[in-house]
């Protein structure tokens, strides 16, 4: 199944679907991106209250086009499970609730992180900043690996 979107006047979309037996597949990208799209805006609306005084973080503008954004998402990933449903797919396993908030842990400390950085930066603070932007990948990674075996 292929997932193609026209261009068309602000505020429409049509999305045009192809069958070759991966609605399921579809069902779970859009799931997926749909728990993003959630755990970022729990991210931005903890460091909203929290460093922001609860002001908003996005003009009113890109604020509007988000909530677009996921509206058409949530459209388009219920359709998606209607597909499944009627291509015989087994039902979707609920994701783990933890994995979302340790999620939206992880966006607000790359938004905190990167805002950071760049603050000390223009502080004149460069080797603090330098040391919180060298540190911040280092969480993406994981680990160091440790020494190799004989």
């Amino acid at each position: 199944m292929s997932l193609r979107m026209r261009s068309l006047p602000p505020g429409q979309s049509v999305v045009t679907m192809r069958s070759s037996g991966s609605a399921g597949r579809l069902r779970d990208l859009l799931a997926f991106r749909l728990s993003e799209l959630g755990a970022t805006q729990e991210a931005r609306s903890i460091v909203e209250k929290r460093y922001l005084d609860s002001h908003a973080a996005l003009f009113p503008d890109v604020a509007a086009a988000w909530d677009e954004q996921l509206k058409d998402t949530e459209v388009t990933a219920d359709a998606a499970v209607r597909l499944a449903e009627l291509d015989s797919v087994p039902a979707a396993v609920r994701a783990d609730p933890g994995g979302l908030s340790r999620r939206t842990a992880e966006l607000v400390a790359d938004l905190v992180e990167s805002s950071k950085t760049e603050a000390l930066d223009k502080l004149g603070e460069g080797e603090r900043a330098l040391s919180i932007a060298n540190g911040w990948p280092r969480t993406k990674l994981g680990p160091a690996p440790g020494p190799m075996p004989d």
